[in-house]
């Protein structure tokens, strides 16, 4: 039987072999995970950080692909978000939180590595970039205007830097001088179709999910298949993974129709997948805010997000679902936002709007609300608050069926409909059990 593909497993396969035995996948996979945590499997901690890494990229030059703008144009996304969180850590001590869970899958912790980033030299070079842009701001507290001075200083300077300093620096992210930032940021930059091509790399050799690439590599990739552009590195290495077309095009469909971006995000400063990959790690350090009760810390986050797009309704129900827990009414608001938006998939947000209904106390609002959207609610596993015996509690990996099954029946008991409860407490059953 044939296993989906899965890239960080086939790096794990390979990791005891020499690198010149190394699937392409993996030589990837492991360059990215080291700039996605700080650091990898296949690297050292310390000051063998950096030449753990060389041989990698010499064995990816070796077979034809151009290992310093792999790290520099297709990793620069997953490099400033590293180092812009660990100024946020800096900045705003509230977003400073270590997970208690030792997560298998690196791309779900965002926190585990940010050490080996001197956020305190980086802080450093970086506010006279806030001074000259911004004067003189009130760090005391975490708003999104706040975060946003903060992502914004950082493109100006980092993202500049990240496209013309020597690769060793930025492998070991290390904070250059003022001089050497501003210098940089003056540098001549690559065209944006230069960017996108190693963009496509990155994500087609070490990004498992469809769904986690970003919008036009999914269109490249499409292009290629029929023929109309030519492939990014040798044919061969292509074929080191095969992407189904019917899977590709399916998830092309599913943006279309959920009215997600169709083109890459021209907001940011040449990185083809920036804005993806900064939503993508803000949602995990929300989350992880969420597990420790800051509601408001993650808020933030999403006001951020949806200052930036207005339409963006993944980060709409983001927000609406961080102020749950304190702030229903207001919540609500946002999250039926999202709803007329187009939030996919429906099933989470008509979950949250019903768990809203019912903090606020309208019990049959919230069970209409199941029963007229149950017949295409879709089953998918998603982060969820529940109503435990001692209140709202977070559950990662819910079923959203089986949550919205046990919502009504809990609504119907609170407005004393005997049958209603019976009735969704026995769908609830059925889907719990295997």
């Amino acid at each position: 039987m044939e296993h989906p593909f899965d890239a960080r497993k086939v790096m794990l396969t390979d990791l005891h072999q020499p690198h010149s035995a190394w699937r392409p996948v993996s030589l990837i996979s492991a360059l990215r995970e080291a700039m996605l945590q700080g650091g990898g499997p296949s690297s050292v901690e310390g000051d063998q950080r950096v030449p753990s890494l060389r041989p990698i990229i010499d064995e990816l030059t070796s077979r034809g692909f151009d290992g310093d703008s792999l790290v520099r144009y297709g990793l620069g996304p997953e490099i400033f978000v590293t180092i812009i969180l660990s100024l946020f850590s800096r900045r705003f001590p509230a977003y400073n939180v270590r997970s208690s869970t030792d997560l298998p899958d690196p791309e779900n912790n965002s926190l585990s590595r940010e050490s080996l980033v001197d956020g305190e030299t980086w802080d450093r070079v970086i506010t006279p970039v806030i001074e000259e842009l911004h004067g003189s701001v009130d760090w005391s507290k975490p708003t999104s205007a706040n975060v946003v001075i903060l992502t914004n200083a950082g493109m100006s300077k980092i993202i500049p830097w990240i496209l013309s300093a020597p690769l060793d620096s930025i492998l070991g992210m290390d904070a250059p001088t003022a001089e050497q930032l501003n210098r940089d940021s003056r540098a001549a930059q690559p065209e944006a179709a230069i960017l996108e091509e190693y963009r496509w790399i990155i994500e087609r050799f070490s990004v498992t999910r469809l769904g986690d690439w970003t919008t036009l590599s999914l269109h490249l990739e499409h292009q290629w298949l029929a023929g109309k552009h030519p492939a990014p590195c040798g044919e061969t290495l292509m074929r080191d993974r095969l992407v189904s077309g019917e899977e590709l095009n399916g998830e092309i469909a599913r943006r279309a129709a959920s009215g997600l971006p169709t083109s890459p995000d021209e907001r940011v400063a040449g990185l083809a997948g920036m804005g993806n990959t900064l939503t993508k790690k803000m949602q995990q350090r929300a989350v992880e805010l969420l597990e420790v009760k800051r509601f408001r810390e993650a808020a933030t986050l999403f006001e951020f997000a949806v200052g930036e797009d207005p339409t963006d309704a993944s980060a709409i129900n983001n927000l609406g679902f961080c102020l749950t827990p304190e702030s229903p009414h207001e919540a609500l608001r946002f999250l039926q936002r999202a709803y007329k938006l187009g939030y996919s998939p429906n099933s989470i947000n008509v979950y949250n709007r019903a768990l809203c209904h019912v903090l606020i106390g309208e019990h049959r609002v919230a069970l209409n609300l199941i029963k007229d959207e149950w017949p295409s609610a879709e089953d998918c596993s998603s982060v969820l608050w529940v109503i435990g015996e001692s209140g709202l509690e977070l559950k990662t990996g819910a079923s959203c069926r089986l949550q919205l099954a046990r919502l009504a029946a809990n609504a119907a008991r609170s407005i004393s409909d005997d049958i209603s409860a019976s009735h969704w407490t026995k769908i609830a059953a059925d889907i719990d059990t295997p």
